[in-house]
């Protein structure tokens, strides 16, 4: 092969790369496809790694391979020069290689440039990491500019986004989709000697010790009020930090109150690049500034304590219920993660499932608390062994709660801080209950103890007076039977291919069962073009079953799911609502999109997905991608 001939080889795959960078750049439209796989990739070992940000690498790689041959090339060249002894001939050769090694090596340099250039300009939009700084594996398909990372790597937050009259004495809270690293958050408080994350007590009389909050990694801060003029850095919220043992939820105490009792004041928190997942990868990508949302304080403080606003089975319901499902309490505001959440198993008893047995005593039934729905639901979900009730049709392992039997439900009020007044204010004792970072029983996000009111809180008065007067319990009896009706969708609104949608519409879409709320982690929000993605949050409402769907012999409600995005629609943009087959009933029957879902057309068992109202054999990709 002579040097023209190279030269020719090296331009042409130089064009070809090229060509291959431009033609695999990422769409983030393309992340609507649903491979039915999630978890696949947990199970084999393969790994979650997006494959735009493989493709990437690879281009990579072959560019470095062609800089490495052109580089040989110059070194034989030389070679031929130093060793032509003045023979014209040879170094006239020895030039022309030199000459067409030195042009090759600059089109490879070039070629790499652009690619560089235009990977980190498509990272800067899409919060996707293509160069390598490790993404958190919910946070690399979501499609969404560095603003939308809620729905796709943050789960939920308090308080929401643009939120009016925040009390002054509430925390702030994150969840996240995947666990994150505690010291990317958190600096260990000085004198403390328990693990970061968990508080340390005092002493009788002192307030227990907790970590600090890197004010450098999350800043929060006044942008209204005294402070407004201030650096960042100078009226950032000092905060104390806890977190839930899964390190999902993180926990942000003001060390003193928000706000002041004079006007109200908007609080902004950022979120920086430098929060790490728990294998230590950069959770947002290389993404310098990956989240923000705005709130506003009132002047006043929360002294009203929760109230119960519903149940899962429905309080006094009169049907037998199957014994394959979740029970749920909602709440009238969010609920303090941490003093909800827990496995029996380790000991949680803030709220108990358990079968009712003689003499009125409860044998708790072994499972996990979980909190879900912006903090308003909490879920239940029964892990015991002995109960098992084999695989669901998405092959997930599940478990019944005893039956035939009376089951009860309890929900637990906190102790008092001061027993006997009219303080809500929920009592701190980490020797009594350390898991909970000393909370007793049920409490709201300004730790005021749960006015449960007793038997279908029957009796809640808006005034806490602590266990056992304010526990919420209800009863419910299960049958031996399981149910096996598959969910499904029954509208959506707006409707399929909707034009002219007001760019205030909050998507709802309404299933014909009770649904796993918890289970809508992967439901997403994508945009076409991505420019106009939106972040957006989940909120669930119950609605009255109808006499003639199936799943009324067993349950008096069902469920709708709102997507509350936080800025408006753009207008003539297209968006895509994603529910994949994930989803779940409150039975833990899977959704399959293309079975008898708001009357899904020409299905059959080869056409799993359902797009636009169409069965398909394929993924669904939003149009003009």
């Amino acid at each position: 092969m002579n040097s023209m001939h190279r030269l020719r080889s090296v331009l042409s795959t130089g064009l070809l790369v090229v060509g291959l960078v431009f033609l695999f750049l990422p769409d983030p439209t393309l992340a609507q496809i649903d491979t039915q796989l999630t978890g696949f990739q947990e199970a084999t070992g393969l790994g979650n790694t997006d494959i735009r940000v493989t493709i990437a690498n690879i281009v990579r790689v072959i560019l470095g391979f062609l800089g490495i041959i052109a580089i040989l090339l110059v070194l034989y060249g030389g070679f031929l020069w130093m060793t032509a002894a003045g023979n014209e001939d040879q170094i006239g050769k020895a030039k022309k290689v030199l000459i067409n090694a030195g042009i090759g090596l600059l089109i490879i340099m070039s070629a790499f440039a652009i690619t560089q250039f235009v990977l980190t300009k498509l990272q800067e939009a899409t919060g996707t990491d293509l160069l390598g700084g490790g993404v958190g594996s919910a946070g690399a398909g979501g499609g969404f500019r560095s603003s939308a990372a809620l729905g796709t790597t943050i789960e939920s937050h308090y308080p929401e986004r643009n939120e009016k009259n925040v009390p002054r004495n509430a925390p702030i809270v994150i969840t996240f989709k995947i666990a994150v690293d505690p010291a990317s958050i958190m600096t260990l408080a000085k004198d403390k000697t328990t693990a970061l994350g968990t508080p340390q007590d005092a002493g009788a009389g002192l307030p227990p010790k907790y970590d600090d909050l890197k004010t450098d990694v999350i800043r929060i801060y006044p942008v209204t009020g005294a402070l407004k003029d201030k650096k960042i850095e100078e009226k950032s919220v000092a905060a104390f930090v806890s977190m839930t043992p899964d390190q999902k939820t993180f926990m942000f105490e003001p060390v003193v109150l928000l706000g002041s009792s004079a006007e109200q004041t908007e609080y902004r928190v950022e979120l920086s690049g430098a929060i790490m997942n728990s294998k230590g990868k950069p959770l947002f990508g290389n993404t310098k500034n990956p989240y923000d949302w705005n709130f506003t304080v009132s002047t006043l403080v929360d002294n009203t304590p929760p109230k119960v606003t519903g149940a899962f089975p429905a309080m006094s319901t009169t049907k037998d219920t199957p014994r394959n499902i979740a029970v749920m309490i909602n709440f009238n505001e969010p609920i303090f993660p941490i003093a909800a959440s827990g496995k029996v198993a380790d000991g949680f008893n803030n709220l108990v499932v358990g079968e009712v047995q003689g003499g009125n005593t409860i044998k708790p039934t072994l499972g996990t608390f979980r909190i879900t729905n912006n903090y308003r639901t909490i879920e239940f979900q029964a892990d015991d062994a002995s109960n098992s009730c084999g695989k669901n049709t998405c092959g997930k392992e599940i478990y019944c709660l005893p039956g035939p039997a009376q089951m009860q439900v309890l929900a637990r009020a906190a102790e008092l801080k001061s027993p006997g007044s009219t303080d809500p204010a929920a009592k701190i004792n980490l020797l009594a209950s350390p898991a909970t970072l000393g909370l007793t029983g049920v409490v709201d996000m300004a730790k005021n103890s749960l006015d449960g009111g007793g038997l279908n809180a029957a009796n809640a008065d808006g005034k806490a007076q602590g266990p056992t007067a304010d526990n919420f319990y209800f009863l419910f009896r299960t049958s031996g039977e399981k149910d096996v009706i598959i969910p499904r969708i029954l509208s959506a609104d707006p409707g399929i291919l909707k034009d002219g949608v007001a760019v205030d519409a909050q998507p709802k879409i309404q299933f014909s069962k009770p649904m796993l709320y918890s289970t809508f982690s992967d439901v997403m929000l994508y945009a076409d073009p991505v420019s106009n993605g939106v972040g957006f949050s989940k909120n669930f409402t119950e609605s009255a079953m109808g006499e003639d769907n199936p799943a009324s012999k067993f349950y008096d409600t069902q469920s709708a799911v709102t997507l509350y995005h936080g800025t408006a629609f753009a207008p003539e943009a297209k968006y895509s609502p994603h529910l994949p087959s994930t989803i779940m009933d409150a039975a833990y029957n899977c959704m399959y999109p293309a079975v008898d879902t708001m009357g899904c057309k020409d299905t059959d068992a080869s056409k799993p997905w359902c797009c636009n109202g169409n069965a398909s054999a394929s993924a669904c990709i939003p149009s003009g991608s």
